[in-house]
């Protein structure tokens, strides 16, 4: 999320979820607190749930918490397995912004 306003965004909508986690967010991605206020639900549908969705490989996302100095060639490799599964590897990092791994 570079754009600023797409950042305020999601933070905006994470509000209406949890004031508490949007308002670490927020700081997280230099952003400001939302104004939303947290929306109290305590229903829950078995229509809407994630959990009765089916799920493909070419459908996930896979979370790869990456830093600086990561191992450049070892973390090629477990990228072109995740790949050649068909899962889609996000990368995520402790800052936004590029990562630079030992080998450049």
């Amino acid at each position: 999320m570079k754009t600023p306003f797409v950042r305020q965004h999601v933070v905006n909508m994470l509000g209406r979820i949890s004031s508490e986690l949007a308002a670490i967010v927020a700081k997280e991605v230099a952003v400001n607190r939302p104004k939303e206020k947290q929306v109290d639900v305590t229903e829950s549908s078995p229509a809407l749930s994630l959990m009765n969705q089916v799920r493909y490989p070419n459908t996930l996302k896979v979370g790869v918490i990456i830093d600086k100095g990561f191992a450049g060639s070892l973390t090629e490799g477990i990228i072109a397995q995740l790949e050649e599964a068909e899962l889609i590897p996000v990368f995520i990092g402790e800052e936004l912004g590029d990562v630079q791994g030992t080998d450049g």
